[in-house]
């Protein structure tokens, strides 16, 4: 979204009154200079900033401008941030985008007739103006000043802004107006189609719903753009490959590696998870979402219709008192001792009590192709459990609640993470099926789980799902 802004009532005031006074018409009612009222960011003002300051401000805040240039003039040259310095001296002072400023700066200058020319049109016959090489500044390379509209927008929200000084006068008659816009018209038009270059997206949580507020950070530059109510964002980009961030407090970090072309905006969204509040599992990739399926798992084992659909389970199922909930597995250990811990099935599939009941062959196994077919399923009691004979490298399709498309992948481990779930009985621990994906996943990894190796492929490509998640694929 692009805006223009243009302090045009004053000027008018200053015509009627045929510009006697230097500062008639910069001034409200209260002589304030409102180009000149805005939060700095280098010199924190103890005075409020007028109501006119505080509209213009609401104003940007309610509305995500991407891209705005504010039309001056008494100068002839395209400025850019930042306005003022550190020190307050008069010098180059950049931002950590110094490089799309001076791209836009350039490229408005560039494509206006006259703007670009080191000639007698730009201002230089008047001693008091600097000779500007190809129509473009630095503000404050140009002259220091506090509490610009220019910082404001570039530091305090997501918009980029250039200030476009458009003639040498700064009270031209009227008349001029026609030849001013003929001479902006390309410049403007060109600096508009510049709001669809860089990247935009979506940042969602894992259930679909909008994030706001999110920071896009891009590689290393010290300056984030904010993701709008509906999730969405847009961020100025030069041509490139980088590094790009999404993150938001309660929220996992997510970054991908993007590539940004010459041409229309790349898109770029993003999917977080919500950060686990126990350090002691600070899983990798997709936990959040394995530990939301493996709670809902518990209580479906346990009496729950089995044939109720996942998405309708309430969650006030959860949010049980610690007393409750020591007193539910209590009885549940009991009913679990007083009954076969596996059903003859499952046992026949494994006759050797010495060797571990959960796991497929490892990797040093894998020349031993009578150990790679064995049969995994039917390992506890899961009601969906029942009927799922899988054995390694079987393809499967696997339903992940919050996920419009099944995972599809093969078979590569199967067994318990004690560390995604409250019970000490391995009985009582759902069983979790390790897969290489057929396609990347930005939620997979290289076969690595909360810090632990379980079997190894491509960055992105394994996934760990419960198994009463997963079927068989059937070729369509």
């Amino acid at each position: 979204m692009v805006r223009t802004f243009s302090l045009t009532l004053g000027l008018e005031m200053a015509r009627l009154h045929h510009a006697n006074g230097k500062n008639i018409g910069r001034l409200n009612a209260n002589g304030v200079d409102l180009n000149r009222n805005f939060p700095d960011q280098f010199f924190p003002s103890f005075h409020d900033p007028e109501p006119e300051t505080l509209s213009v401000m609401k104003w940007m805040e309610e509305i995500p401008f991407m891209l705005s240039a504010s039309l001056h003039d008494g100068a002839f040259v395209v400025t850019y941030p930042y306005d003022d310095s550190p020190s307050g001296q008069t010098k180059y002072s950049a931002t950590p985008d110094d490089d799309i400023f001076r791209y836009l700066a350039r490229l408005y200058a560039e494509t206006h007739p006259e703007m670009h020319l080191s000639n007698m049109g730009n201002c230089t016959r008047y001693s008091q103006h600097k000779k500007f090489i190809g129509g473009i500044t630095n503000g404050a390379e140009w002259s220091s000043l506090s509490n610009t509209m220019q910082d404001y927008n570039y530091v305090q929200t997501n918009s980029f802004e250039i200030t476009v000084e458009m003639s040498c006068i700064s009270y031209l008659n009227s008349s001029n107006i026609p030849m001013l816009f003929q001479q902006n018209y390309p410049s403007l038009i060109g600096f508009i189609r510049q709001a669809s270059r860089g990247i935009k997206g979506i940042v969602k949580d894992t259930e679909n719903n909008a994030l706001e507020a999110a920071h896009i950070s891009i590689s290393d530059r010290k300056h984030d753009v904010k993701t709008a109510k509906d999730g969405d964002y847009w961020r100025l980009i030069l041509p490139g490959t980088y590094e790009v961030s999404a993150r938001l407090r309660g929220y996992e970090t997510s970054t991908r590696i993007v590539t940004v072309e010459n041409s229309l905006a790349t898109w770029v969204n993003f999917t977080l998870s919500k950060s686990v509040s126990d350090p002691s599992i600070a899983a990798l990739g997709h936990v959040s979402l394995l530990q939301k399926s493996l709670n809902l798992m518990a209580f479906e084992s346990d009496g729950r219709d089995s044939s109720e659909s996942e998405d309708k389970i309430d969650e006030s199922t959860n949010k049980v008192s610690t007393n409750e909930e020591e007193e539910f597995f209590d009885n549940r250990d009991r009913d679990f001792n007083n009954e076969p811990k596996y059903s003859q099935r499952s046992m026949n599939t494994r006759r050797e009590e010495e060797k571990p009941k959960y796991l497929l062959p490892s990797n040093q196994d894998a020349n031993k192709k009578e150990k790679d077919q064995q049969s995994i399923g039917n390992i506890n009691d899961d009601p969906k459990s029942k009927d799922k004979d899988f054995a390694t490298n079987d393809v499967l399709s696997c339903s992940i609640p919050g996920r419009s498309e099944d995972l599809i992948g093969k078979l590569k481990w199967s067994g318990v993470i004690p560390e995604l779930s409250n019970h000490t009985t391995s009985h009582l621990q759902p069983l979790v099926l390790g897969l290489d994906l057929v396609k990347a996943d930005d939620l997979a990894t290289d076969g690595t789980f909360l810090g632990k190796r379980y079997f190894s492929t491509k960055p992105n490509h394994a996934y760990f799902v419960p198994m009463n998640l997963c079927n068989r694929k059937i070729n369509d």
